[in-house]
């Protein structure tokens, strides 16, 4: 219940900020190096080093079992990702430094940063400015980042918890299962933003967006903090969730 609650609470409070400012402040808080995204690449890094330590508690309870894994290498992948993602969102901390983008490499990028996720092959603008098409979007890294999510965070809770085929095969791949009423939230911010998008004004479309990233940043930290909760040290004869 207290992680429904934060979480809720959180994305309300967030979402305020969208009526409770004018559409300049609202702008500025959701710009580049500003509150929102600070927090939601914060976010994303402190998540990604509690899924270092789920991976590293694993470890110890797997090495007891007969078909040791070595610790649940989906634990170590999540960290990896929100590591990157959290370094992503502020360009590697180039705007922090204050490094210069190397030759070379600012002519890829669509905003001519030290990152990724603005290289024209993963932007969702050509270099000519035109719209990509949908096959040629799914490169789109916030497109990527989005079936991600959604996959993991629902999809797969999904058919988890309907389809007892799915559910042996995940428990025996030991995927950590989201659960049920946190793929609810997930899937209420993503709602929440679309709804908003379509009866606020156009200028706040992005901040919407970017409301939303750091919303999911948060989710997955709470989420982290309810796995390292419940997964336990082995005892003879009981499952283990790890």
């Amino acid at each position: 219940m207290p992680y429904i609650i934060i979480s809720l609470v959180w994305i309300m409070l967030s979402y305020s900020i969208l009526f409770l400012f004018s559409i300049e402040e609202v702008i500025n808080l959701t710009n580049e190096d500003h509150i929102v995204e600070y927090v939601g690449a914060g976010l994303f890094f402190v998540a990604g080093f509690l899924y270092f330590i789920l991976y590293k508690r694993t470890r110890k309870i797997l090495k007891f079992e007969k078909l040791s894994l070595n610790g649940n290498v989906f634990y170590l992948l999540l960290g990896v990702a929100f590591l990157f993602v959290s370094f992503e969102e502020i360009s590697w901390g180039q705007r922090i430094i204050g490094f210069d983008t190397p030759e070379g490499i600012d002519k890829f990028n669509a905003q001519s940063e030290f990152n990724f996720h603005n290289l024209y092959v993963f932007h969702g603008e050509t270099e000519s400015g035109d719209r990509k098409s949908f096959w040629t979007l799914l490169l789109n890294m916030d497109r990527m980042f989005s079936i991600f999510w959604f996959s993991y965070c629902f999809l797969i809770p999904f058919f988890y918890h309907f389809s007892s085929a799915a559910k042996h095969f995940l428990d025996k791949i030991r995927m950590p299962i989201v659960p049920m009423f946190f793929a609810a939230i997930f899937l209420a911010n993503y709602a929440a933003s679309k709804v908003l998008e379509a009866i606020l004004d156009s200028n706040i479309h992005h901040p919407t967006v970017e409301i939303k990233e750091s919303n999911i940043a948060m989710l997955f930290f709470v989420l982290a903090i309810w796995f390292l909760r419940n997964v336990r040290s082995p005892v003879p004869g009981a499952n283990v969730t790890v």
